[in-house]
């Protein structure tokens, strides 16, 4: 997490985006809310925590190098979503904090000073968003 807020910017959008179908969806309403007016968008994916960092049993042969791929696979495709919001004039910046998500995600809006959220549903579906929740529905 980190705070970045420049000059000539009087609000501050989280785009929360978890690279699902409603990716795209969830980044073209704040391109267009942001192009109403000069804003930040502070576009932020969750990573999931190393499974040896918070304690699973994982075994002798986990690899963490296929752990860190995916964190690089997850920032890249994050990197590339900031690039389609400054292609559209719209600054950008990308964020990629550990979970727990809803935790992480109020912290981002407490500490940066949010404005807006734009958050898309996972697209489990309603039975498993009754057991385990939405971060959605949480925020």
């Amino acid at each position: 997490m980190f705070n970045y807020y420049p000059y000539g910017y009087n609000e501050n959008i989280l785009a929360a985006v978890d690279f699902s179908d409603f990716t795209d969806a969830v980044i073209d309403a704040a391109c267009e809310q942001a192009s109403l007016s000069g804003v930040l968008i502070r576009v932020v994916h969750v990573a999931a925590l190393d499974p040896a960092y918070v304690g699973f049993n994982t075994g002798p042969v986990y690899d963490f190098e296929y752990w860190k791929r995916t964190l690089d696979e997850e920032d890249n495709k994050l990197k590339s979503i900031v690039y389609k919001f400054n292609e559209h004039r719209v600054h950008a910046v990308p964020d990629l904090p550990e979970e727990p998500i809803v935790e992480i995600l109020l912290k981002e809006v407490d500490y940066n000073d949010i404005d807006l959220i734009f958050v898309g549903p996972h697209g489990h579906g309603d039975v498993f968003n009754i057991i385990a929740g939405s971060a959605a529905q949480a925020l």
